[in-house]
């Protein structure tokens, strides 16, 4: 890692790009690293929600392949995927018992498109990128699977393995493990009110800038009107401050609270003095606020109901911990 980020090299020319994921003769770690690292790590983020941990996981892999006879690797895409997901297994199960302690709600760690975005997308970093559409709304229903249903429809419905690939990966038998997809499917659908189709109808990139826009001037102004006008009458607000920062402990469902809280003079106050600024992260834009410092201090992810015209769903990032890895504010 340099300076807070992923350490990614775009391939020197693109006639050594990776063939199905094959390496060709010669390949030395340092070049593998290179071009793997970036999948490496998207696959490690989707399942444990944390770009500390996914970078921890995937700098251990490559540390402990120094050594080890590379050329008895056929496939380093299925390898990299194998590997990074055994050890993510491992962290899952003691990172669930860290989060049962955890005060208030645990949101994911929000990750922007500059963070790990290659120069070129070549090989594995085409899967990488299109498991990048996935909301930050569906990152945090993720939280709901257990460790094996999470992996399986991490690797099946956003990186497009098939079961014959996942079954090695799990060491479970093939039918195993679309009984536990199809069961995953089932959990997170009883957990939303929109379907499991990524390219659910929420408006263009446009029209849901506007409605965030529009959300944080009704914020700036305590504007109750404007905000009853933006929020669905389901609309819940989920607040992750870590025990570090002041947040609603547990969600605030239901319109009328979430715009009581919004509108209130006591809370949020900060966010009507510090500096917005709009970020590219996961399906869409964030607004990120900044301290007078420059430093990131909250983040807000706003998620549309299915028609696209209201705000169903406000996710509010304070933890320190988590935006450590935003950029400084410069200008």
């Amino acid at each position: 890692m340099v300076n807070g980020k992923l350490n990614i090299e775009a391939h020197q020319d693109k006639a050594e790009a990776l063939d199905g994921g094959n390496a060709p003769q010669g390949k030395d770690l340092e070049q593998l690293y290179r071009s793997y690292r970036p999948y490496a790590f998207m696959v490690a983020y989707r399942l444990l929600g944390s770009v500390s941990d996914a970078e921890d996981v995937v700098q251990d892999w490559f540390t402990e392949m120094h050594g080890r006879p590379l050329s008895t690797v056929e496939n380093w895409k299925a390898y990299t995927a194998r590997s990074i997901t055994n050890r993510c297994l491992n962290l899952m199960k003691s990172a669930r018992r860290r989060r049962e302690g955890y005060v208030g709600e645990w949101l994911p760690e929000p990750l922007p498109h500059s963070y790990w975005t290659p120069a070129l997308m070549d090989g594995p970093y085409e899967a990488a990128e299109q498991a990048d559409t996935l909301s930050y709304a569906y990152l945090v229903m993720l939280e709901k699977l257990s460790a094996a249903e999470r992996v399986v429809f991490v690797l099946r419905e956003m990186f497009e393995y098939d079961y014959g690939t996942i079954s090695d990966i799990l060491g479970k038998s093939e039918v195993s493990c679309r009984k536990i997809f199809s069961r995953a499917r089932q959990r997170l659908a009883g957990e939303s009110a929109t379907n499991l189709d990524y390219d659910v109808a929420s408006g263009t990139p446009s029209h849901k800038l506007k409605l965030m826009n529009r959300f944080v001037e009704a914020v700036q102004h305590y504007d109750a009107p404007a905000l009853m006008e933006l929020l669905t009458d389901d609309a819940v607000l989920i607040s992750d401050g870590g025990g570090k920062v002041r947040s609603a402990i547990n969600p605030i469902i239901s319109r009328k609270r979430v715009l009581a809280l919004l509108t209130s003079r006591r809370a949020f106050r900060k966010l009507r003095e510090w500096d917005i600024r709009n970020m590219d992260m996961h399906d869409g834009q964030s607004l990120v606020y900044y301290d007078e410092l420059g430093q990131a201090k909250v983040v807000i992810t706003l998620e549309l109901a299915p028609d696209g015209e209201r705000i169903q769903q406000v996710f509010i990032i304070m933890n320190p911990d988590k935006l450590r890895y935003l950029p400084k504010l410069t200008s």
